[in-house]
This record gives C-alpha cells, sequence and structure tokens, in this order.
C-alpha cells in the first residue's frame, strides 16, 4: 500500500472515530497545523488524535486530560489569534512543544508525551489568564 493510500485510510479512520465517538477536534492542534501551512488532517493531527483517544483517555491517570483539554482549548485558540504575530507564535509553539511531543509519541514514550502535553497546557492557560508571559 503506497504512503498516500495509507494516509488517506487513516483520515477516513480519524474521521469517522470523531464522528462515531462524538469526539471535540483537536483544538490547539488544528489551529496550530493549519497556521504553519499543514491541512487539517495532517499526520501530526493523526499522531496527536490517535494518542488522545487510544492511549490517554485509557489510561487511569491520564483519561482526565482530555477533558480538560476540551474544556479550555477553544478559548485558548481565540485569544492566540488575536494576537498580530499569531502564525510567528504558532510556529514557535510547533517547535518548543508540538515537535518534542510528536518524537516522545513515535518513540512510544508515553509518560514523556504527556508531561509534555502538560506543560503545553500550563503555558496556554497562562497565556489566557495573562500569568504567563506571551512569545
Amino acid at each position: 500500500m503506497s504512503d498516500k493510500t495509507t494516509q488517506y485510510l487513516q483520515i477516513n479512520d480519524l474521521q469517522q472515530s470523531h464522528q462515531q465517538d462524538q469526539l471535540p477536534p483537536c483544538h490547539i492542534t488544528v489551529a496550530i497545523c493549519t497556521a504553519t501551512g499543514k491541512s487539517e488532517y495532517c499526520e501530526e493531527l493523526i499522531i496527536f488524535s490517535n494518542f488522545r483517544n487510544k492511549v490517554m483517555l485509557q489510561h487511569p491517570e491520564w483519561c482526565y486530560l482530555p477533558e480538560r483539554y476540551d474544556a479550555v482549548t477553544p478559548h485558548i485558540v481565540e485569544k492566540l489569534q488575536q494576537f498580530p504575530d499569531w502564525f510567528e507564535r504558532s510556529q514557535k509553539l510547533y517547535d518548543d512543544f508540538f515537535s518534542p511531543c510528536l518524537s516522545f509519541i513515535k518513540q512510544q514514550r508515553h509518560d514523556r508525551a504527556v508531561l509534555m502535553y502538560q506543560v503545553m497546557m500550563l503555558y496556554c492557560e497562562g497565556l489566557l489568564d495573562g500569568s504567563h508571559p506571551s512569545y
């Protein structure tokens, strides 16, 4: 099977999973991937969604994180998109948080990926309440 066929099947699987399970989208992932020139269903989104749905939601110590994420991320994205340099900030968020987290997921170092996820959320929540300086 070609890489494009595999990616197409993964995208269809992701879309069906979200529709069947009534799962909200990964707001920050979609926003940052789009802002950095990637498609809404890029490899990163597929990997993060699968990690969230198949690892985090199934783990007794991590299963609360996606719910917390879903409650706050629409507000975070709205706030981040108000910055005039939103695209530059998106690239920095991608480089500082998403890329390392993605590497940990690919290496199946799930504990490290969750830690990076939590650090990113703390940073983004700080942007919302003004307690964290912006980039």
